[in-house]
């Protein structure tokens, strides 16, 4: 009687700690948040509070991108908003017009941590913003590390409007996802927060010249980069195409992996036969990868009855399995996506090649390979270009969908 009598006492204290979402009292309004590095830099970001249906919602927005966040809980006088995507959490207090705590993201080794706090009805920036059609232009843009003087090659993309300047970085790895800001006296200054990087770009233009100079790249709690640009309409990336490869003697793709029921999938199943098969190489943890998934759950729902099947690889952070599983889960559960996610292994490095010991030269998350229906591989895609990039993703759009209606209209 008295383990029962604990057991109740339990339960009780932690049904008092916890409430939900109806229980959440946040300002509804628009906020700006501030996550604060060690340095006193704070990389600013906007979000709005609302109810919907009596619960709490908070839609963070950059540029044309909005991530959807309901999952609020109340742990005595504190609130933990856990987001969508890459494992991720807000724990704060709520003080009426402003909101201060801390952001976590979850990683194998050790947490990433960085103090917030958020001011009801500001903006991103402070500054007026000015339009300068200049900027809407494509730039050879040059990275150098502060600390190693490493440097790297990138093309940016931005865009001026009369509301605000939008913009990203292109690498043959990826893009830097959806950036927004403000001109101001000659000064750009773009900021974003996507629940798993937090940037803020800072950088001197000169229209006069057409000049990026100045810059600074801050990322998350100690990343800094100093940057400058060369206009360059023509910039172009490498070739996607033709950075990852099959090693010589190799046309197919074959692994057996497991999906998130345990069940093995392979390609030589019974359901992959005869059929156009897209293979992404990926991760929940990876923003990049989220992009190109909301493009392929609609190539699915698009081009499944005319003989499309996807599968997503995914290569986790984590090497718990039930961390894996709730991960990709998560991931599957929010883009609503029907095709399959497999266990594919870890982001070590040489995980993706012993997985899949036939590929060379891999070097990027995502990674998209094209199978025609005879099983044999017929292009990677390194990389990817998503809609921040505007041109560009418009172009790989075009190009994805031309190949691969070519492929399915072959009997």
């Amino acid at each position: 009687m008295k383990h029962k009598i604990g057991i109740y006492t339990c339960i009780l204290t932690i049904l008092c700690t916890i409430s939900f979402a109806q229980d959440i009292k946040i300002n509804s309004g628009h906020w700006r948040g501030n996550l604060m590095r060690t340095d006193g830099i704070n990389i600013p970001f906007s979000f709005q509070m609302h109810t919907v249906n009596g619960k709490t919602e908070m839609l963070i927005t950059n540029a044309n991108d909005t991530l959807v966040v309901n999952d609020f809980k109340k742990f005595n006088d504190s609130i933990l908003i856990t987001l969508p995507f890459f494992d991720a959490e807000f724990m704060v207090k709520s003080e009426g017009d402003k909101i201060k705590g801390r952001w976590t993201r979850h990683l194998p080794k050790s947490n990433t941590y960085m103090p917030f706090e958020a001011v009801l009805n500001q903006n991103r920036f402070n500054e007026v913003h000015q339009n300068e059609l200049k900027l809407n232009n494509t730039w050879d843009v040059k990275f150098i590390d502060e600390n190693t003087k490493d440097s790297s090659e990138a093309i940016g993309q931005f865009n001026c409007s009369i509301n605000n300047v939008t913009g990203t970085f292109l690498t043959t790895t990826g893009d830097y996802r959806f950036l927004e800001g403000i001109y101001n006296g000659g000064k750009i200054k773009l900021s974003t927060f996507d629940g798993s990087h937090a940037y803020l770009v800072l950088a001197d233009f000169d229209p006069k010249t057409n000049t990026i100079s100045n810059g600074i790249f801050y990322a998350g709690l100690t990343g800094k980069e100093n940057w400058s640009g060369i206009l360059n309409p023509e910039a172009e990336l490498p070739d996607a195409e033709k950075l990852t490869f099959l090693k010589p003697g190799y046309q197919k793709i074959q692994f057996q992996l497991p999906d998130l029921n345990n069940n093995v999938i392979s390609l030589a199943d019974a359901k992959y036969q005869h059929k156009v098969v897209l293979l992404q190489i990926m991760g929940s943890w990876c923003p990049n990868c989220l992009d190109e998934s909301k493009l392929m759950a609609e190539v699915y729902d698009a081009y499944h009855s005319k003989g499309l099947e996807i599968i997503g690889l995914c290569f986790e952070k984590s090497d718990d399995i039930k961390v894996i599983k709730n991960n990709i889960n998560n991931f599957k559960k929010q883009l609503q996506i029907k095709y399959p996610l497999l266990i594919a292994g870890n982001t070590k490095k040489g995980s993706v090649n012993n997985t899949l010991p036939m590929l060379a030269n891999f070097v990027a998350f995502p990674t998209l390979i094209l199978i025609d229906r005879n099983g044999n591989v017929q292009s990677i895609h390194t990389g990817y270009s998503g809609p921040a990039t505007e041109k560009f993703y418009l172009a790989f759009k075009k190009h994805f969908i031309e190949n691969l209606e070519k492929y399915l209209n072959e009997k």
